[in-house]
């Protein structure tokens, strides 16, 4: 009698753990410290059945296929000669609305297409909130509110050890913004509803309005902005709203869920804002008839 050796997880959860080990993988986490974030071993979690050390098995099977994403670590992860992405957030810099808004406008325009409106309403509600990637496009529709003035995403932030007694944390995107009643329609409409048909002869319909897997949401990002990914958008909104002298901490951490050690991490300030100061002094410099 021979046996066949069932796999620890069922494939939806082993593309989630592909999402959050990479993320993680490219901050330069050590193995042990991934396990530990990712709750391995802990029961009641999604992978309860997988050991600390498991952190490298499955970062080698996911790298035969997304090499990019499980980078051999030659050097110590925080080497200041080492990069945690092949184009790091600094190097990206900010991307304000503008830019933004002409850049899909031009490499992605708006046309009667499943794949325009799908991928434009992703991109924008991916520039328009500090959520990761997955946190968007594994809400069903009913995690979606939308008002005359807004729409809120109901979720539990990831990357954080909830209780089955956690509160919502929503995020609002004001529909003022521009370009989100696209996403309004998107979410109102009924392309995405697609009917499945199962052996049984059972109909079911689709109940995610982006039912998208982490390589699409990529493919979606880098189709537009050719050097970003997915994180990079998180890395940009807190790091534009934190250079605003108006916004509190209170504020960024209400938006986020993130704590402040957290939000640290995520402010790009070591060149960006430097970048803006130097502006700043050339201007003033300017002023004084110290530079013609």
């Amino acid at each position: 009698m021979s046996f066949i050796r069932q796999p620890l997880l069922k494939p939806e959860v082993e593309e989630q753990l592909k999402d959050e080990l990479s993320q993680l993988w490219l901050m330069g986490m050590k193995g042990k410290d991934i396990a530990q974030e990712l709750q391995f071993g802990i029961e009641g979690t999604d992978y309860e059945k997988l050991k600390p050390h498991y952190v490298y098995y499955y970062r080698q099977k996911f790298a035969e296929d997304e090499p990019d994403l499980f980078p051999r670590r030659n050097k110590p992860p925080f080497a200041k000669d080492e990069s945690r992405y092949k184009h790091p957030p600094e190097e990206l810099g900010i991307m304000e609305p503008e830019e933004f808004i002409e850049t899909l406008d031009e490499k992605l325009p708006l046309i009667d297409t499943f794949y325009a409106k799908r991928a434009r309403s992703f991109l924008i509600v991916l520039f328009y909130t500090p959520l990761r990637s997955s946190e968007i496009y594994e809400r069903t529709i009913e995690d979606f509110e939308i008002t005359k003035t807004k729409i809120t995403i109901h979720l539990l932030r990831k990357k954080k050890r909830h209780k089955p007694t956690d509160k919502d944390e929503p995020i609002d995107i004001p529909r003022a913004f521009p370009l989100v009643d696209e996403v309004v329609d998107w979410l109102e409409g009924e392309e995405w509803k697609k009917k499945k048909v199962n052996r049984k002869g059972e109909v079911t319909f689709n109940l995610r309005p982006w039912a998208i897997s982490h390589d699409t949401a990529r493919n979606y990002v880098k189709d537009v902005f050719e050097n970003a990914y997915p994180h990079w958008f998180r890395f940009n909104f807190l790091t534009t709203e934190a250079n605003y002298p108006e916004t509190t901490i209170a504020e960024l951490k209400s938006k986020s869920r993130l704590t402040l050690s957290a939000l640290e991490k995520y402010v790009m300030a070591p060149k960006v804002v430097e970048r803006k100061l130097d502006r700043r002094r050339i201007k003033r410099f300017k002023d004084r008839g110290l530079i013609k």
